[in-house]
């Protein structure tokens, strides 16, 4: 997850808890309805920053990091018939094309494919 997520999580979450513990008394026991409740009222701020954090589809341009190697790529994920490796596209069925779709900025990848293993982290997606 990149920086500015989870900032804005954390701020989100800085602000439900404050909102919370302002309305409630300050005997500082939470019964567990109490916590509960807590939690609910950080699920919606949640999930609406998650949902507007960037994850692979078909058509994107996805960095990623070679965790062994340290190695930086460009791929563009693309349907199989369209797919040039020379021009950088990546088929979506290929193992790794697989194992990105739906992943998020921060996400880790492993594939073994011929015989190695291949382990990448998500640095952009565009």
């Amino acid at each position: 997850m990149n920086r500015g997520i989870r900032q804005r999580i954390q701020s989100s979450l800085n602000r439900c808890i404050q909102n919370y513990f302002i309305s409630t008394p300050l005997d500082f026991t939470l019964s567990p309805v109490q916590l509960a409740d807590a939690f609910s009222a950080l699920e919606y701020p949640l999930r609406s920053i998650l949902e507007q954090a960037p994850r692979v589809s078909l058509q994107s341009t996805v960095t990623v990091e070679n965790l062994l190697t340290g190695e930086i790529t460009d791929f563009i994920l693309v349907d199989p018939k369209q797919r040039k490796l020379e021009k950088g596209q990546l088929s979506c069925l290929s193992p790794l094309g697989r194992r990105l779709m739906g992943c998020g900025i921060g996400d880790k990848v492993r594939v073994n494919f011929l015989g190695s293993r291949l382990q990448v982290r998500i640095l952009a997606i565009a």
